[in-house]
């Protein structure tokens, strides 16, 4: 792996997450995307002047509110493959994932434009046990976006729904090169 300056870090991974920020579709068009910068996407976020930080702390706010340290965790959409395994996520039933399985899901960067979005939120709530925990972390500005607008707002449905509450909904500085994130804790009833 050839080595980059933390200036040209920042500069190629904002590049490359541009390309998401009006986008209204996924799939194909999102995995082509990522086959082109493949072989520059650890490299490059792994050099970032502020460091590519927000996988290891969401796993920290995760661990400080999980109680078994031995639970069943879903890691979803791992990006580098620094925290896990990935799996393509629709909004039908997941056919690799047990449903009402697992203690926590645990995803950051995920809920991006192009990757998930508000139709998977019931999705993955449907792999939890009764009481299990949602971990997100996200990039604050993508909730602003056409894509993500209405995640919030679907959160709020399904916590008015009797499918989770929301116990956090916190702001997290320096999510991702210096620009705020939003960290989300539901847990499933």
């Amino acid at each position: 792996m050839t080595t980059i300056s933390h200036l040209e870090a920042d500069a190629e991974s904002e590049k490359f997450l541009s390309q998401f920020t009006n986008m209204h579709y996924g799939g194909q068009k999102t995995s082509e995307l990522y086959s082109d910068w493949s072989d520059e996407y650890e490299k490059n976020f792994l050099n970032m002047t502020s460091g590519y930080e927000h996988p290891e702390r969401i796993a920290d706010i995760a661990a400080s509110v999980l109680p078994d340290k031995t639970c069943r965790i879903l890691d979803v959409c791992a990006g580098t493959g620094l925290g896990g395994a990935a799996e393509v996520i629709g909004t039908g039933p997941l056919t690799k994932v047990e449903k009402g399985a697992y203690d926590a899901i645990v995803t950051s960067g995920s809920f991006v434009p192009g990757h998930l979005g508000p139709g998977q939120l019931r999705v993955l709530a449907g792999t939890l046990k009764p009481n299990g925990l949602f971990c997100m972390a996200m990039r604050e500005a993508y909730l602003e976006t056409d894509y993500l607008r209405d995640l919030q707002p679907e959160m709020e449905r399904m916590q008015q729904e009797g499918i989770w509450k929301i116990e956090r909904c916190d702001r997290m500085d320096n999510y991702h090169n210096g620009l705020s994130g939003r960290v989300f804790i539901c847990r499933r009833l």
